[in-house]
């Protein structure tokens, strides 16, 4: 599938955000861990978040969808070896978490991904897991596949992140709630969506500045409903930042400040935002977010922001295009190593836009007040993030373009193209 691109001037209108990919994949998770049965509404269907449920019915959980949306969750006979391989697919989340998960069950399991996952860095998992006494191995020990014989007696540990991972952290973190305890270092303002949703669920934590320690304990079913993306909202935020004098709002957003720093890079690049925080889930802040078309000024990007808008930093770059001034992303070097080089795929896109840029080995520089312009030669680069971002830019370019391999944009916002269109984005849909 591609996308065939029209430019438009305007958009405007209301849409309700897609569920929470984050928060999707550890209510699965942590209610399947809770050995009980559960309920979630609202989850993301997205292909990741169904590598995970997948990767759990193999391990014996039983989940069911009915067909008014609810997910049911029983995992009251608790996990049992899988005989085949568990494939993560293109999912970071669901392999990295679940190898804190079976670290702590007697018994071997080989997680495996698809091309891009298999070339993601395990390493900074497989490292703290092996100085516990877990026996985990992976290719080079640094890649995937990856196989796990755990133990339900770890020990007590202290590990110091060297680079912010919620991923990580989370994995950590359940060993020590299942074992005898740990203490997580170094997380700095990575996402605490763990954090908020154990502790709903029973557990016993204390953090301070990124840090946690964690207690042993069992966790408590929960029945938990999704809030919307923001990550998956931030690109129809700077769609409408580009061209939406009347505003397009996203209802239903997740507003946790561990997740909108985004939304302080707007406003420092003075957009014109409105938010109303409607309802809390899960400990997290909910409510609705309405942006204005704005002439926006460049800025310099705090490398300490950066773990706040991971996934939208590409979207910095097209912002910089057209705001004054020079815009400047560092310390964003773990974009090298997501589902793409997402520092170089984007640049390489908007330079076929006609953008001009400074790259650095931790990220860019984007020489502002410049017109976009179109290609029929845009690449996805089979990411998610960069296809969205790029079909963003492009629709406000000055001629029609082009977007190969787009499907891999199911992975995180399944219906995308029918949201943009509904605010007036002009994108076809090409087999």
């Amino acid at each position: 599938m591609k996308y065939n691109i029209t430019p438009v001037d305007t958009i405007h209108g209301s849409v309700v955000c897609p569920p929470d990919k984050s928060i999707s994949h550890r209510a699965l998770l942590f209610n399947a861990l809770a050995g009980g049965k559960s309920q979630i509404h609202n989850l993301l269907q997205s292909a990741d978040v169904l590598s995970t449920a997948q990767c759990l019915r193999q391990l014996g959980v039983k989940i069911t969808a009915s067909s008014t949306g609810i997910w049911n969750i029983d995992s009251t006979q608790g996990f049992t070896p899988s005989a085949l391989p568990l494939n993560c697919g293109n999912s970071g989340t669901t392999m990295r978490i679940l190898c804190g998960i079976l670290s702590t069950f007697p018994f071997e399991s080989i997680l495996i991904g698809d091309e891009s996952l298999s070339n993601r860095p395990m390493s900074r998992l497989i490292k703290p897991l092996s100085e516990m006494g877990v026996h985990i191995s992976g290719r080079q020990n640094k890649f995937a596949p990856i196989t796990i014989r755990g133990h339900q007696s770890l020990p007590f540990f202290e590990y110091h992140l060297p680079i912010a991972s919620a991923q990580v952290k989370t994995a950590l973190m359940l060993v020590g709630l299942r074992c005898n305890g740990a203490f997580v270092s170094g997380g700095g303002r990575s996402r605490d969506h763990t954090e908020r949703i154990l502790t709903s669920m029973g557990a016993q934590l204390e953090t301070q500045d990124g840090d946690v320690r964690i207690f042993p304990g069992k966790l408590i079913n929960s029945d938990i409903t999704i809030p919307g993306d923001f990550s998956s909202a931030a690109f129809l935020l700077t769609a409408a930042t580009l061209a939406s004098p009347q505003g397009v709002t996203v209802r239903n957003v997740n507003l946790n400040p561990t997740r909108t720093g985004f939304l302080q890079v707007l406003k420092e690049m003075g957009a014109n935002i409105q938010i109303n925080t409607t309802n809390q889930v899960c400990g997290e802040p909910v409510g609705d977010i309405s942006v204005f078309q704005s002439h926006l000024h460049g800025v310099d990007v705090p490398p300490e922001l950066v773990p706040t808008m991971i996934d939208e930093v590409p979207l910095i770059a097209v912002l910089g295009a057209v705001a004054s001034g020079k815009t400047r992303v560092r310390g964003a070097e773990e974009l090298r190593v997501k589902e793409s080089d997402r520092i170089s795929a984007i640049l390489h896109n908007i330079s076929l836009l006609g953008i001009c840029f400074d790259e650095y080995s931790d990220g860019f520089a984007i020489h502002g007040s410049q017109s976009i312009g179109g290609s029929r030669k845009l690449s996805s680069f089979g990411d998610h993030r960069i296809a969205m971002a790029t079909s963003i830019a492009a629709s406000f370019g000055s001629s029609p373009s082009t977007i190969d391999n787009t499907t891999c944009i199911d992975v995180s916002f399944p219906g995308f193209h029918q949201k943009v269109s509904n605010l007036g984005l002009k994108l076809q849909q090409v087999t």
